[in-house]
């Protein structure tokens, strides 16, 4: 279900690239074109029906496959519902081999829809929305550090056999029984080292002899997603609609959430990805329609850097 929501992983359909399948939502063109795949689709709870094609695609689709979604309409009764999904660890999930605690993860998923009449037989509504929020803290990543006796030029322990897959290991000259003197050192590695050391403390980790840590590596995410959707029957002959969708994704970096210096690579994103569309259709006869749909696709992508120091402040020239 999340993984209808999100659309995050482009699917291969018959084998093909990602790029090469037709992607429409309520018969308008569905592409991101960032990507070169698709768009959002609507939740599961929004959606009337979806049609999966391998092969056999006419000219007006112009792909190897295609993709055709159709999102609910309002009815002359009032209609909707509500969901919620709920998947906690700390429910009884066993602690996985390498963390030092038990798993953390936990998604909430829910929303609802409704749809009815505006005015019966002419004008219809149909509205839905959807929150998928993931909390996950494992504690289950590997690294290794410098130690306090590394900073102070004292490589003994770190060059030892236990650190070292049974194997000593010496410094080569000119340094001499594994000391280097810390004024060898570069200014902004040891300003990184120190204030790394410093963020482990607040976090009560401390490296072992050999530099060795688990650390937590947080990771939290929201999604929201919204549906809107007019229908109106001009006539028994004409009709139209007008959709939109709306799709938010939030992710906080992780710095922010656990200040370890260790996940200042992680960046945050703040996306939105729109797309609207309005249709007409006129029946002349049973031998002639004539159709016409206008789509609008827009994507939004902001990226949350870390901040924890310039590397002028460390000494960078």
């Amino acid at each position: 279900r999340q993984a209808w929501f999100l659309n995050l992983n482009p699917i291969s359909i018959g084998g093909q690239a990602t790029f090469g399948t037709d992607y429409s939502l309520d018969g308008a063109y569905h592409r991101n074109y960032l990507t070169g795949t698709y768009m959002p689709i609507a939740f599961p709870d929004a959606v009337q029906e979806f049609k999966v094609e391998s092969s056999g695609q006419s000219a007006e689709r112009g792909a190897g496959s295609s993709v055709s979604v159709v999102t609910k309409s309002g009815t002359n009764d009032l209609h909707g519902d509500l969901f919620y999904f709920v998947r906690n660890d700390s429910f009884g999930s066993a602690r996985e081999y390498f963390s030092t605690k038990k798993s953390t993860y936990k998604r909430n998923q829910f929303g609802g829809t409704v749809g009815g009449p505006i005015m019966k037989n002419r004008l219809f509504y149909f509205g839905g929305f959807q929150d998928s929020i993931r909390r996950e803290n494992p504690g289950t990543s590997i690294a290794n550090v410098p130690t306090a006796a590394v900073l102070a030029g004292d490589w003994t322990s770190f060059a030892s056999a236990p650190c070292n897959l049974g194997t000593a290991r010496v410094l080569r000259a000119p340094f001499v029984n594994n000391q280097i003197s810390p004024s060898l050192y570069v200014a902004p590695s040891v300003f990184m080292a120190n204030r790394l050391l410093d963020t482990l403390k607040q976090d009560g980790i401390t490296p072992d002899p050999c530099g060795r840590i688990t650390y937590n590596s947080p990771s939290n995410e929201d999604d929201r997603q919204y549906v809107g959707k007019a229908d109106y029957q001009v006539s028994s002959k004409q009709s139209a609609f007008m959709r939109v969708l709306a799709t938010q994704q939030k992710v906080p970096n992780s710095f922010s959430l656990d200040p370890n210096l260790l996940n200042w690579g992680s960046t945050g994103l703040d996306q939105l990805a729109t797309s609207a569309a309005i249709e007409n259709t006129y029946t002349f006869s049973p031998n002639i329609v004539q159709a016409f749909r206008f789509a609008f696709n827009r994507t939004a992508h902001r990226y949350t850097p870390n901040l924890a120091f310039s590397y002028c402040t460390a000494g960078v020239n």
